[in-house]
């Protein structure tokens, strides 16, 4: 049996077809496809031999071609499934990386947080006791407390004591105006009364050479000038 041939070396237009395969995993070459053409090669080389043909030398280096140009595309193939595979293995192994690295930043960003959280009770804890300390701080003393007290005392004290005597005025004012108002109307009742005997000596005039009539009692003036 004669050596296997290798197949001639790629053009440029085919080395971009097989690129393009490799990328596009299309292993299907320009024209009939490649077991097809073995399979043709085959028969005829099998034809050639059995009609001992001149040619069935021609016929079998076309199937050793074919073959090899099968045997390449199947390492092609290998190579790219493996290659694949890598491709995948890598893959796998950065995606795996990413979601660590995603893990690890979504770890520190809810540490961050939790840290700023804990940064603003504090700071809110701090303007609270601040706030606090300034207010203590315009508290006054407790010997000021007590003098401020002791004065106010004495000023309810005085307060205490003018209003017990504007009671007393008061009450004074009041029986004063009582009086009044008593002898006032005892006034009235004498003018009522005097104007009465006045009518009735006008009617009945007394005869010549009577008194007089008393002035009134003491008591009677007395209360009136009160």
């Amino acid at each position: 049996m004669a050596a296997v041939a290798k197949a001639p070396p790629a053009t440029p237009e085919e080395q971009a077809t097989i690129k393009t395969r490799i990328l596009t995993h299309v292993f299907a070459s320009k024209g009939e496809p490649p077991p097809k053409k073995l399979a043709t090669s085959w028969v005829q080389y099998g034809r050639a031999v059995q009609a001992n043909s001149s040619d069935k030398a021609a016929k079998l280096q076309t199937l050793l071609v074919d073959l090899a140009h099968m045997e390449d595309l199947a390492n092609l193939k290998t190579a790219t499934v493996r290659a694949n595979h890598r491709e995948q293995a890598e893959l796998a192994q950065r995606h795996a990386a990413l979601e660590n690295v995603q893990e690890a930043a979504t770890a520190e960003t809810q540490e961050a947080r939790a840290g700023m959280a804990q940064a603003r009770v504090r700071r809110k804890e701090e303007e609270e006791y601040e706030r606090l300390r300034e207010d203590l701080m315009k508290v006054p003393g407790r010997d000021t407390t007590r003098e401020e007290a002791d004065t106010v005392s004495a000023e309810i004290a005085a307060l205490q004591a003018d209003i017990e005597r504007a009671d007393a005025t008061i009450e004074l004012r009041r029986k004063q105006f009582a009086a009044f108002l008593h002898c006032l109307d005892e006034l009235q009742a004498a003018m009522s009364a005097d104007k009465g005997g006045e009518d009735g000596e006008a009617l009945a005039a007394p005869p010549a050479g009577t008194p007089p009539a008393p002035p009134p009692p003491a008591d009677s003036v007395v209360a009136m000038e009160a």
